[in-house]
């Protein structure tokens, strides 16, 4: 699904370079629940963004689905975001109007896919939160708004889900019902889900890890 051929990303080039990812070869197959680990400032967020299309690589080579995504303008790079990745953040990011419905549904109407109101009804019973339907993210606690921000993630059957730190605000009880859900979905509908975390519990739920350290893969292997 994914192929990074020497992905170099360099923030400020000609003047105070900082290099965030350097020579980064890797190739990640569809159905894959892959974590990227590693210190601060290893180049974990990077990767996330360049891989969602968020961010371009400086020099080197991105493949997705066989595209050459290092080749393609922003319009047809957002064209991918909206209709092939989800995405999934350590604060929510919940929209604070809208009900748990709304704020799925908001995800539909920005893809431009089609669907019907049962769709997200059927993704909200997918994660656990059918009964939260009319409920606004206040009314809620921090594991149900990160329910709700992986039924956004969900409900465009993506190829592709990206998940940034998603148990860093949760209770341990919390975080493990967040993963399984998580990787229950990864096992009934073979979408790639791709984390960057520090927290051990992710890791352990992985089953491929990927160390970075200062921009470069130090380490990659199943478990």
């Amino acid at each position: 699904m994914i192929t990074f051929k020497k992905i170099t990303k360099t923030y400020n080039p000609g003047k105070v370079e900082v290099h965030a990812l350097k020579d980064v070869d890797i190739t990640i197959e569809t159905k894959e629940f892959l974590t990227i680990f590693g210190p601060s400032g290893s180049g974990k967020t990077t990767f996330l963004n360049i891989i969602g299309c968020l961010d371009v690589a400086t020099s080197g080579e991105y493949f997705f689905e066989g595209e050459k995504i290092s080749d393609l303008n922003s319009t047809k790079l957002s064209m991918i975001r909206r209709g092939k990745i989800g995405f999934i953040f350590q604060t929510y990011n919940l929209i604070p109007v809208l009900t748990t419905f709304e704020n799925v549904e908001l995800a539909m109407i920005l893809s431009r896919k089609t669907y019907k109101k049962e769709d997200i009804y059927r993704t909200l019973e997918d994660v656990g939160i059918a009964d939260l339907a009319d409920r606004l993210p206040r009314e809620m606690s921090g594991g149900q708004q990160q329910r709700v921000s992986i039924a956004r993630a969900l409900v465009k059957s993506p190829k592709l889900i990206l998940a940034d730190e998603p148990t860093a605000n949760l209770d341990s009880e919390n975080a493990t019902s967040i993963m399984k859900v998580m990787r229950s979905m990864n096992e009934k509908y073979d979408i790639t889900f791709v984390f960057s975390t520090h927290d051990p519990l992710v890791m352990n739920f992985a089953k491929r890890l990927v160390k970075l350290k200062d921009g470069r893969i130090e380490e990659d292997r199943l478990k």
